[in-house]
């Protein structure tokens, strides 16, 4: 990877492309509008000059996950990540969804508002067949023998952010916090690290405000 992409390629908060969309496209995250929130974003992108060329992705890569592909950025040092062609990850807003482009950007609003990560947005990958999103984020400096907490570590955790671990998903790693009305998933220790400290790190937590149905389903099955 070309090295300091931050320093290299201009950038965004999350929350600043929430507004845009929210602004142009409305809060809905649909099918549909998701489309039209891809196109519009795409659009939006290449007007606001945030893109970046394939030749920023020579070296540095880590692993590829069912969401991003995941390189190293030795200066700052930072992860850089790319979703998949045309795809924005998971959504919790309901059981089974898919995040439309609104979705993913609120999902990392809510990761720097929550856990104080410092997730940016540099644009879109060029010359893709679909779009790509960039983002980085810190890296965090793993702990020298022990890199993930454990289930329960986690539990104890998201419970001092006001989240309880669903008992109607035992095995989906999914929190609510009734309070804020948000649950978490895929809150399991491949996305959270420990640093040298000990000290655990969200890396890649689903963020989201259910829906109505679904927010009921989270209410009765956390303790």
């Amino acid at each position: 990877m070309a090295s300091g992409l931050r320093a290299l390629y201009p950038s965004l908060s999350p929350e600043t492309a929430v507004d845009y969309l929210v602004a142009s496209q409305g809060s809905n995250s649909s099918d549909s509008v998701g489309s039209h929130q891809t196109r519009s974003l795409d659009a939006w992108l290449r007007t606001q000059g945030l893109c970046v060329p394939k030749s920023a992705f020579s070296c540095g890569f880590v692993g590829s996950g069912a969401e991003h592909e995941t390189f190293f950025d030795a200066a700052g040092p930072h992860a850089v990540k790319l979703t998949h062609d045309g795809r924005f990850g998971h959504c919790l807003r309901e059981e089974g969804s898919l995040s439309a482009p609104l979705d993913y950007f609120r999902r990392l609003a809510w990761h720097n508002t929550l856990f104080g990560d410092d997730i940016l947005l540099h644009g879109l990958l060029l010359d893709t067949a679909g779009l790509r999103l960039v983002t980085s984020q810190p890296w965090i400096a793993g702990h020298p023998e022990k890199l993930s907490p454990t289930q329960p570590e986690i539990d104890v955790f998201l419970k001092e952010f006001g989240f309880r671990r669903s008992l109607a998903y035992p095995d989906g790693y999914i929190y609510y916090n009734a309070e804020a009305d948000l649950v978490v998933g895929d809150a399991q220790p491949a996305n959270l690290l420990l640093d040298a400290d000990g000290i655990i790190h969200p890396i890649d937590l689903v963020i989201a405000e259910p829906t109505k149905s679904f927010r009921i389903k989270l209410a009765a099955s956390c303790p």
